[in-house]
């Protein structure tokens, strides 16, 4: 068994870390990841990546195992450390939906609703992984050996089905948004269909050609603060007679159109996954 040294010294001038994370905790796990077992070297990874970026300035005055493995796993573990969403909150009122410029959007009408909570970004692989660990639900078909692939803890949750995202929804203590509250929240503030106003630009055709990691856009984010609306994935939403819709474009999306956040809900079967398609939490505890 390789014997680690690792050093963990505190820098003059260092940024405060949140009093949460357990600076010996992050020692012991940091000293795992040259553990021979690559089960062990997997949960500390894991534990570590659960930390989030608050972590990041106390792993940078961490040293790992001077051997190649033990150093690569910590470095992708500083690469990837994964972004938390945080909540935005609608106030209750009457709101303008809908657009008459456009026949897929129209008719515009005010709406009705009761303050709510909606995530600022789309649930992350990471955070469906944890939630499976917790919950013993089923990874979906796509991950192998049940985990999400290489390098995406960051990215957007996709192909799962509309029950599903609304289980992982539960278990967070939320629920998926309703057409009404997601087209609000992206809406909110806005003088124009697409976050960033009124006419196209080009940046709008190029959020639609790539899947990008959550938040990784300031083009795509709305006035009330929640990104990645337009573009990225669509989203799992409930109809008004408990039915399952997506809401919003897609990296797939071809042209302006598919991009504005006024464009109706479109019906689909609550059973089925989508490359496209992710989901964000209304009203988490």
């Amino acid at each position: 068994m390789v014997q680690a040294l690792l050093v963990c010294a505190w820098l003059s001038g260092a940024m405060v870390v949140e009093s949460s994370i357990d600076r010996e905790e992050v020692e012991r796990l940091v000293l795992q990841l040259s553990d021979p077992s690559r089960a062990a070297r997997l949960s500390a990874r894991d534990h570590l990546l659960k930390l989030g970026p608050d972590a990041a300035a106390l792993l940078r005055t961490c040293q790992p195992a001077s051997e190649y493995e033990s150093r690569t796993w910590f470095e992708y573990v500083l690469r990837q450390l994964p972004r938390r969403p945080s909540s935005i909150q609608i106030q209750g009122g009457t709101y303008r939906i809908g657009n008459n410029e456009f026949e897929d959007s129209s008719p515009e009408r005010d709406q009705a609703v009761a303050a709510f909570r909606i995530d600022d970004t789309e649930v992350t692989c990471f955070e469906y992984y944890e939630y499976l660990r917790e919950s013993g639900a089923a990874p979906p078909p796509h991950w192998r050996r049940g985990r999400y692939p290489y390098g995406q803890e960051s990215f957007p949750m996709r192909q799962v089905s509309f029950l599903e995202a609304g289980g992982m929804a539960a278990w967070a203590g939320g629920r998926l948004p309703t057409c009404e509250e997601w087209e609000i929240a992206a809406l909110l503030g806005e003088r124009g269909p697409f976050p960033w106003g009124r006419p196209p630009r080009g940046g709008g055709s190029l959020l639609a050609a790539r899947l990008n990691p959550v938040a990784s856009t300031s083009a795509d984010r709305t006035q009330s603060g929640c990104f990645d609306m337009a573009s990225s994935v669509a989203e799992w939403v409930t109809m008004e007679d408990g039915g399952a819709a997506s809401r919003g474009g897609h990296y797939l999306c071809q042209g302006h159109p598919y991009l504005r956040l006024t464009r109706k809900a479109v019906a689909l079967s609550p059973e089925a996954r989508y490359e496209f398609l992710g989901f964000r939490i209304a009203d988490r505890r």
